[in-house]
């Protein structure tokens, strides 16, 4: 895949590794079968291949981060079995994970799930501490 990072990006070690990542890639199309929001949803940009094309629009300056583009990005689950299924050997994990960072830090304009208070205490009070969940799954 054709990149367009400029000088000045590709001295950030992190660009530089992502570059590489985004360059694997090939688009054949054999990670939409195991995405989860891709099987659900029918939607290109809800694929890895979708989102690796977001990216990789966003850094290049071909695209602005709208909440709506942050919402396909977003819908990503995280499980990497798009990894698993990709001939290229695309590392798509440590593709969306610091560029999630990169949205958090950069999302003045957005909504983000760290902002609100309910995401907060369920993650962080809730799943971390067990005997609060145990309590909490009684009724259920």
């Amino acid at each position: 895949m054709q990149t367009r990072f400029t000088e000045s990006q590709l001295r950030s070690p992190a660009v530089a590794a992502s570059e590489q990542i985004l360059r694997k890639c090939v688009h054949c199309g054999f990670c939409t079968a195991t995405c989860p929001t891709y099987v659900l949803l029918g939607d290109e940009l809800d694929s890895p291949r979708g989102r690796i094309y977001l990216m990789r629009s966003i850094v290049d300056q071909r695209l602005e981060l709208t909440d709506r583009v942050a919402r396909h990005l977003d819908l990503c689950l995280d499980c990497r079995s798009c990894e698993t299924a990709c001939p290229s050997g695309v590392q798509y994990g440590r593709l969306i994970e610091p560029f999630r960072v990169a949205m958090e830090s950069a999302g003045e304009s957005h909504e983000r799930k760290t902002n609100d208070w309910f995401h907060r205490w369920l993650l962080f009070g809730l799943f971390t501490k067990p005997e609060r969940l145990r309590r909490t799954m009684l009724p259920a």
